[in-house]
């Protein structure tokens, strides 16, 4: 004689499927809840990500032997590059905000090449991994082993590319940094650099002096 308290097959059935539904849901929920916690309001996951993975530099810094940093800065302005130019006692440089593929080497490509005479060495950090390449006239001259120009560089430059100091410590290190955005436009940028570059009174293009 069956018990009208226990349950028949279908039953005992019908309430593990329901039993497993309901965990399944649950433990689904809880997954995603978690990885929204602790990644995707990450608002530096997808950075980090790419930076681990290479496809996105973690740190890109075009080195001049520049004496202004805002000379520096303009010319980025005027190729485009948005950079913290920074003035190192070595010689400025441009830390890049955008680093995305080959955005560094692009960028000291049309660095050396807006100006007659500028070397720029596109020092590059991808997953952990240094390059530094030297540009001249629009064209990729030749790479250097980080750890030899690192030597014959301000000792900041270096802690930047392995991760030692961040762009925010430039300011309470005192280097002089100017942003190339600080420039409204290519035309401001230009009026900079002419102001730099026209001969003071009482001096020649050769340097001899014009006073007779």
């Amino acid at each position: 004689m069956t018990d009208e308290n226990e349950l028949n097959d279908d039953q005992v059935n019908a309430v593990f499927a329901d039993l497993e539904k309901q965990f399944d849901a649950d433990f689904g929920k809880e997954l995603d809840d978690n990885l929204t916690d602790h990644y995707s309001l990450d608002p530096h996951f997808d950075e980090e990500l790419a930076g681990l993975l290479g496809s996105k530099a973690k740190i890109a810094i075009l080195i001049t032997q520049i004496v202004d940093a805002k000379f520096l800065a303009a010319l980025c302005c005027i190729c485009d590059i948005d950079a913290l130019s920074v003035g190192f006692p070595t010689g400025a440089g441009a830390i890049m905000h955008k680093t995305d593929g080959q955005a560094p080497e692009e960028a000291a490509r049309d660095l050396s090449d807006v100006m007659a005479g500028l070397s720029v060495i596109a020092c590059v950090n991808r997953a952990d991994k240094i390059s530094a390449t030297h540009w001249y006239d629009g064209k990729q001259a030749q790479d250097f082993a980080p750890p030899m120009l690192f030597a014959s560089l301000d000792s900041s430059i270096e802690d930047l590319m392995i991760g030692a100091q961040t762009v925010d410590d430039m300011d309470v290190l005192g280097y002089p940094h100017v942003e190339s955005s600080s420039f409204a436009s290519h035309d401001e940028a230009l009026t900079y650099i002419r102001t730099l570059m026209t001969p003071r009174a009482g001096t020649s293009y050769d340097g001899d002096d014009a006073e007779r």
